[in-house]
């Protein structure tokens, strides 16, 4: 996600990820589906680079690791007071 390629994971895969299917990710839970996800991204290319965007934006937004940093200098912090 973060390389800006498309995605098509389970949904546990995707769990703890503030992902949605068919806005940054494709969700398989058989062959099927992960065939018809290929499929779709293939035939709406156009569709496929802004779900990659947007995943690459949640990544960079909410998982990078200045993020990440924030977050644990912001838990870690008041305990240090």
């Amino acid at each position: 996600m973060a390389q800006g390629i498309p995605v098509i994971c389970t949904k546990f895969a995707a769990t703890g990820v503030n992902v949605k299917h068919l806005e940054s990710v494709m969700l398989a839970v058989d062959k099927d589906s992960f065939c018809k996800a290929v499929q779709y991204y293939l035939e709406d290319l156009q569709r496929t680079f802004e779900m990659c965007i947007q995943a690459q934006n949640i990544m960079r937004t909410q998982y990078s690791q200045k993020t990440i940093a924030q977050l644990r200098y912001n838990f870690y912090q008041p305990l240090l007071d």
